[in-house]
């Protein structure tokens, strides 16, 4: 079941993007994966310095019969350096802390020099 959780959250997303930097390599990796998975775009590599991974993804609402309001106009929402906060209309999914041991630890490691 590794990975299972990126996967599923791959395939319930509207858009899906991976990106990961490696210093070792010196590349940057970029995917982006619309429709739940049934769209793949081209990998974007390019030079990169740095270490990092981020996942980002939008999700498919309509699938867990859901609808997210969003606010009339782009400047009609929060202000900057609020976070995104779009009201969500259906039930609320519950959301449960890191329960594994060493997750939180892998939460706050410091990256090697």
């Amino acid at each position: 079941m590794a990975g299972a959780g990126a996967k599923l959250a791959n395939i319930f997303s509207r858009e899906f993007v991976v990106e990961t930097a490696d210093s070792a390599s010196g590349k940057r990796y970029k995917q982006t994966f619309r429709d739940n998975m049934l769209t793949r775009g081209e990998p974007q590599i390019k030079p990169s310095k740095e270490d990092w991974t981020r996942i980002s993804f939008l999700p498919d609402f309509a699938k867990f019969h859901m609808e997210v309001r969003r606010p009339p106009n782009p400047n009609s929402g929060p202000g900057p350096g609020s976070g995104p906060r779009l009201p969500v209309v259906g039930p609320r999914l519950p959301v449960v802390g890191p329960r594994l041991p060493g997750v939180s630890q892998l939460a706050t490691a410091r990256p090697r020099p």
